[in-house]
């Protein structure tokens, strides 16, 4: 990604994939909260910053009707922008943009209304952030402004790379390099569910 450290993340003090449950619990304003099959989630700045019964935070989903964060909306992230402003804002931000879901059309409540999805991938503070743009639920098309729907940025903690430690034998004095690696092999990655939380 092109974006500077510290762009996107902390935000409100917290750090997807690092900040802990404890840590998010104790910061003023904090509110804890269930959703569906009881997942446990923290509204701080009315954002929900989702745990799913896990001791870190690792995703947070907005949309519409929520607030977008100001330091978001500073890069161009808002509900006002269309579809082909978005594409632009992130590979402005990111470097590239996916289309998840190309542009259509969509029947809701015998409206047709504008579907797309677009993905975004950011790498800051040790941590993968994969932001999900998904716009629906309204008329328009790709030049319509306010058809951004929702917001869900998940992330992944990213494995350090190896270490190379040399080590000289007494009776040789030849080195041999020995690969140290860290980090934990049967880490899960996130669920990666569009569900509404």
């Amino acid at each position: 990604s092109t974006g500077k450290p510290g762009m996107l993340f902390p935000l409100y003090g917290v750090v997807l994939g690092k900040t802990t449950v404890d840590e998010i619990a104790s910061m003023p304003g904090s509110v804890p909260g269930k959703g569906q099959n009881s997942r446990q989630y923290f509204i701080l700045r009315s954002i929900n910053f989702w745990c799913h019964n896990e001791d870190v935070v690792h995703h947070i989903h907005i949309v519409r009707g929520n607030p977008i964060p100001e330091k978001w909306q500073e890069l161009g992230i808002t509900y006002q922008s269309s579809y082909n402003e978005y594409k632009i804002t992130l590979e402005r931000l990111f470097g590239h943009c996916t289309v998840v879901e190309p542009p259509g059309q969509s029947k809701f409540q015998d409206i047709d209304c504008f579907t797309a999805c677009l993905r975004g991938v950011h790498h800051e503070l040790g941590v993968t952030y994969s932001f999900e743009f998904k716009f629906a639920y309204v008329r328009g098309g790709v030049d319509t402004p306010k058809t951004l729907y929702s917001i869900t940025v998940h992330s992944k903690v990213e494995e350090e790379p190896p270490k190379e430690i040399t080590l000289q034998s007494d009776d040789t004095q030849e080195n041999d390099t020995v690969n140290i690696f860290s980090g934990n092999e049967n880490s899960n990655d996130n669920d990666n569910d569009n569900e509404n939380e």
